[in-house]
């Protein structure tokens, strides 16, 4: 099978004309040198609403909407509100972000980085669905807390997820208060353990990384002050280390003590747990489940396992381990691209235009809206974990949707050469070549396995 078409597949976002004859002559080569350290690669997407803008326009908008709503609060009322000001401005600062998002997958000239990006992105998983505020930081949170660390060092990504308020926000560490602290013992509040438990079970030691509930419960203590600003304050939705809901203490996890050192002390849990064996194992092990099979090779696994305690967590380095191995090459493209990536992939394909309202409603009809996971442990990595009968006819609709809005230059069959490389056997192309029209043609392209698999 072609490399250079692999590459595009495995590695990447599905090729664009043109993508796979590049990179056949050395795909390994020009996947590596993707890896370089680049500050544009990993930079800031343009099109993401920093947080005081966010705040600052939020503000202007509920005070806007209160002011016309003072009077008269009837659903004509409020569909006047919604003409005049907008829908709800957090909704629609998430469905900028997401567009933005997509339209940089299907431009970018990176995309084993973009790849890498949203890999990074589904192992901290947040989710939009919690709404509110929270809905208009998931697009801030990836670009600036994943990111720029995409090709940077595990544990500094471990750090900037875990303070962003996104992922407090999340997993209700705002809610956690030390039963001994000072507002603790004024108010009767207790614990959360919900962000302790799914940096240990998640993000680091995996589920059989070796941590028992009394990790859980200390680490959760650690933890407490971890906060984030409310919406009042000129400092709204950034992070707080609040020492007044801190639980005081020496506390142990994985036989370790860690001392009452305020912010410090839940850091250095922190930088235990990146560096740890059990979480080289774990990260190797989804990495690999993610850009190869839900079965990976445990020769692969085991190769990205010494690499990532061999560099203390770089990022790049694994990637280039990943790359450079044969077993990550093996034709067997058992993975079904997921809705995202599928629509990433056409639209790349094609050259067709983005439509933002038909590429959101979709793919929540398809049970992929962006960044909205249903769990903390993000989307799914099994290899058919999007194989459904309903499914697949949602693709088949898609693909004609996209199919009419494509304007090729040349022939189909030239454009599927060019896309799929020899990828294509003998027989798909004889269908292909018989389909009633280009716009079918298109379409049916874009269902074959060759195109869906990666």
């Amino acid at each position: 099978m072609n490399a250079g078409y692999l590459a595009t597949k495995r590695f990447g976002l599905g090729a664009r004309p043109g993508d796979v004859a590049r990179l056949s002559a050395d795909p390994r080569g020009q996947l590596m040198a993707a890896l370089q350290p680049d500050s544009n690669i990993s930079a800031p997407v343009p099109g993401f609403t920093d947080i005081p803008s966010m705040v600052h326009a939020g503000r202007a908008w509920i005070s806007k909407r209160k002011e016309m709503l003072a009077k008269d609060t009837s659903d004509d009322a409020i569909k006047n509100v919604r003409r005049a000001i907008g829908r709800n401005l957090y909704i629609r600062t998430y469905e900028n972000a997401a567009i933005a998002r997509a339209s940089h997958a299907i431009s970018t000239d990176q995309p084993f980085v973009e790849r890498l990006v949203q890999y990074w992105s589904n192992h901290f998983a947040v989710s939009a669905g919690k709404g509110g505020a929270l809905r208009a930081l998931a697009g801030h949170y990836e670009n600036n807390a994943i990111r720029p660390h995409v090709l940077g060092n595990f544990r500094d990504m471990l750090h900037a997820v875990v303070k962003h308020p996104m992922m407090i926000g999340y997993l209700d560490n705002r809610r956690s208060i030390g039963p001994n602290s000072r507002i603790g013992r004024k108010t009767g509040k207790g614990l959360n353990e919900n962000l302790a438990r799914e940096i240990l079970e998640l993000h680091t030691l995996g589920v059989n990384g070796g941590y028992l509930q009394t990790d859980v419960t200390n680490f959760a203590r650690i933890l407490t002050g971890w906060t984030i600003y409310g919406p009042k304050s000129p400092d709204a939705y950034t992070f707080w280390f609040r020492k007044r809901i801190h639980e005081p203490g020496t506390w142990t996890v994985l036989g370790r003590k860690f001392g009452d050192h305020g912010l410090a002390q839940g850091e250095a849990v922190l930088d235990m747990l990146a560096a740890h064996p059990a979480t080289a194992k774990y990260v190797a092990t989804r990495f690999c489940k993610h850009f190869v099979s839900s079965n990976p090779p445990p020769t692969l696994v085991a190769r990205l396992e010494r690499t990532f305690l061999e560099t203390r967590g770089d990022l790049a380095e694994l990637a280039r381990a990943l790359v450079s191995s044969d077993e990550a090459w093996q034709a067997e493209r058992p993975k079904l691209l997921p809705p995202y990536d599928f629509f990433v992939a056409a639209y790349r394909a094609t050259g067709a235009q983005v439509e933002a309202r038909f590429f959101l409603r979709t793919l929540n009809n398809m049970g992929q809206p962006v960044w909205a996971p249903p769990s903390p442990e993000g989307w799914p990595e099994e290899d058919d974990a999007w194989m459904t009968p309903s499914a697949l006819v949602e693709r088949l609709d898609i693909a004609n949707t996209i199919a009419r809005r494509t304007r090729l230059a040349g022939s189909v069959p030239s454009w599927v050469q060019d896309i799929l490389g020899d990828s294509l056997n003998q027989n798909t192309m004889l269908t292909l070549q018989r389909a009633e029209s280009r716009q079918q043609a298109i379409a049916l392209a874009l269902m074959t396995a060759e195109f869906q698999r990666r």
